[in-house]
């Protein structure tokens, strides 16, 4: 419990664990009329006490179609608000995300999950040998959700070439785990490997980074001077007030020189 402000979490960063708060910030690139770029815009600033970034995505991109009147064509955010969860809301609302998948370091191994084919027809998946894995039940995950579990069976898995490295279940063999919203993430994945999904993924960085690395350092704001959630929210929103303010004189006196 932090004495001084009730409202702070212990949170996790890289430097070690802090007691503050999680801030949220969606950012455009402000173009003038021929298309090029000069600057960021914040189009959304929130704080919140939560660990995790999951929970902000879509609210953080509503409050940014709120502010500027437009919803964006593509928003890009980083691995933190990778869900399924969150995938297929967006997918659900016609909302188009490029999102760094955290598992992607291990979908592309030759007996991950994703290298199972599902036939919904037949409700079961084809393993990369050819085996198939039926559907023989249901359990809840963590979250609440319904988890349905297929299996291939120990006899099937144990008679194949593949056995130790795709399972070392003897009982039981390969079971696969398919959540509410695997689809969702099946599709994103095929999303993210095409090349326009890429290109896209590239401008996250000098879209988003800047605009932090300024008000840390350019700014001073590498720590808040108020206390309490309330207090915390308007000292960012300040300061968010203030990046725009800093790239709207830029743009400002960049139009005055051409008008000369």
């Amino acid at each position: 419990m932090n004495l001084t402000d009730a409202d702070a979490k212990l949170l996790k960063t890289h430097g070690g664990y802090i007691t503050g708060y999680n801030v949220q910030a969606v950012a455009s690139p402000l173009r003038d009329a021929d298309g090029g770029v000069h600057g960021q815009i914040i189009t959304a600033a929130d704080v919140t006490s939560r660990v995790y970034d999951a929970h902000e995505l879509l609210p953080m991109m509503q409050q940014a179609e709120q502010n500027s009147g437009v919803a964006a064509a593509v928003t890009l955010a980083d691995a933190g608000y990778h869900t399924g969860a969150n995938l297929d809301a967006c997918a659900g609302q016609g909302r188009t995300v490029v999102i760094p998948d955290q598992q992607q370091a291990w979908v592309g191994r030759p007996y991950h999950k994703e290298q199972f084919t599902y036939d919904s027809a037949r409700d079961s998946y084809t393993c990369p040998a050819g085996r198939t894995l039926s559907f023989f039940g249901t359990r809840r995950d963590r979250h609440g959700g319904t988890v349905r579990r297929y299996r291939a069976g120990g006899s099937v898995c144990a008679a194949c070439p593949a056995f130790g490295a795709c399972t070392r279940d003897r009982r039981f063999g390969r079971t696969i785990h398919a959540g509410p919203h695997d689809q969702a993430l099946r599709a994103h994945r095929a999303w993210q490997a095409s090349d326009e999904a890429r290109r896209l993924s590239a401008m996250r960085r000098w879209l988003i980074e800047p605009v932090f690395s300024v008000i840390k350092d350019q700014q001073a704001a590498r720590r808040f001077l108020l206390r309490g959630a309330k207090n915390i929210r308007a000292e960012w929103s300040w300061l968010a007030t203030t990046f725009n303010l800093r790239t709207l004189a830029r743009a400002w006196q960049r139009q005055a020189a051409l008008a000369r």
